[in-house]
């Protein structure tokens, strides 16, 4: 065997090699993705806290009054609204982002994004949208805002009633 047959035999081993890494590499790649994308969901859900707010009778009483009409609550319930909602609302800030980095799926963002069109789609919820939308990034905002003119879908207190406001007659 020439020199110039053994350095061919070295090229394509060499080949060989640098192909089996490129594939091993890929893999990885994937692998590292499939973990990032899981590890989002996971943390979107984990520090997801709106509804334990509801615990309590003064915030499910207050959330309704807002939801039905922001702008006629005092400061202070128009305050304690603000601290119910806007954690929610940021917290779809969050999936929003996540899912344009490519690490949520559409139907995780639809989900999500569906959830806070429905608030917005109540008055009060509109009407602190308007507020409190100075408080998110500008994509986000200029997503929102035309999201919200093109909404067909009903607001949540039709979506799910139990949402509105409470009945106090008896049944």
């Amino acid at each position: 065997m020439t020199i110039q047959e053994l350095g061919s035999i070295g090229e394509f081993t060499s080949a060989v090699v640098v192909v089996i890494s490129l594939l091993y590499l890929a893999a990885q790649v994937r692998h590292a993705t499939s973990v990032a994308r899981a590890q989002s969901k996971r943390e979107l859900l984990y520090t997801y806290s709106f509804f334990t707010a509801f615990h309590s009778p003064d915030v499910r009483d207050v959330y309704r009054r807002g939801i039905a009409d922001f702008a006629s609550l005092s400061n202070d319930d128009k305050l304690f609204f603000h601290a119910v909602l806007h954690p929610f609302a940021n917290q779809v800030n969050a999936v929003f982002e996540t899912h344009r980095e490519g690490l949520i799926n559409e139907d995780v963002y639809a989900a999500w994004r569906g959830a806070l069109l429905s608030h917005l789609a109540t008055t009060g919820g509109g009407e602190w949208w308007d507020d409190a939308k100075l408080l998110f990034s500008t994509e986000f905002v200029a997503e929102f805002d035309r999201l919200r003119e093109q909404h067909t879908g009903p607001p949540l207190t039709e979506a799910i009633p139990y949402f509105g406001p409470e009945s106090n007659s008896a049944v």
